[in-house]
């Protein structure tokens, strides 16, 4: 079967409605014969959801087998795990638990176009590199890099999904003077409060190309060809 999968570096874990669930045969994992409930800080909206494995996902021709995803007792929506898509439907969220096993994943928002390499090492274009950063490891946040705000190096989340520029907590200001990624440097950023931890969204980088690479903890940032 075919569904439409929001990727969700964001997000810690993977998330399916219940009926996709079904129809895709997921194993709902038990401890002590009770079903294994999610128990984390991220919103599901009010909605059980438990641990299951999915026996076969493709992405194209990349098959990932026995992977762990959770399942939201809910038909028809995966709000707010869907961030309000409702067209196409949303069934599936893949999220960084998926994705990170990947070797790389190359996002180019000008293209409409997302690359997955299961083992090739990533050698970015050197004329047209723009900047680098590491990523961090961030217990149930995410994909997580180094950023720096004047000179202070702070955890960022790299919300590749939102619909926006950057987020800072508690911040009462709506403009962010200036913020880099190793020598990609933004400045005058639109700014709003959420979260915890500082979070950018797509809106910054929608005229670069993002790689991703998680075995080598490390994004590259590169030009448009």
């Amino acid at each position: 079967g075919k569904s439409f999968a929001l990727l969700d570096f964001s997000s810690p874990s993977s998330w399916m409605d219940f009926k996709q669930s079904q129809e895709y045969d997921v194993h709902f994992l038990a401890y002590r014969e009770r079903n294994i409930p999610y128990v984390g800080n991220f919103n599901t909206g009010e909605i059980d959801a438990y641990m299951g494995v999915v026996n076969q996902l493709r992405i194209d021709q990349l098959f990932l087998e026995n992977t762990p995803i959770y399942v939201k007792m809910s038909i028809g929506s995966l709000e707010p795990q869907s961030r309000g898509i409702d067209s196409p439907l949303i069934t599936s969220v893949l999220g960084y638990d998926i994705l990170k096993v990947f070797s790389a994943i190359q996002i180019d928002f000008d293209a409409n176009m997302i690359k997955f390499a299961s083992s090739e090492k990533y050698k970015p274009n050197e004329s047209l590199l723009v900047g680098k950063t590491k990523i961090i490891e961030e217990k149930n946040k995410g994909l997580v890099v180094e950023g720096n705000f004047f000179g202070t190096s702070s955890p960022i989340v790299l919300d590749l999904t939102g619909d926006y520029y950057l987020t800072i907590p508690e911040s009462n200001e709506t403009i962010t003077r200036q913020l880099s990624f190793g020598n990609l440097v933004f400045r005058k950023i639109p700014t709003q409060r959420f979260d915890s931890i500082p979070r950018v969204g797509k809106k910054l980088f929608e005229d670069l190309i993002i790689t991703v690479c998680p075995s080598e903890k490390i994004v590259y940032f590169e030009h448009i060809k």
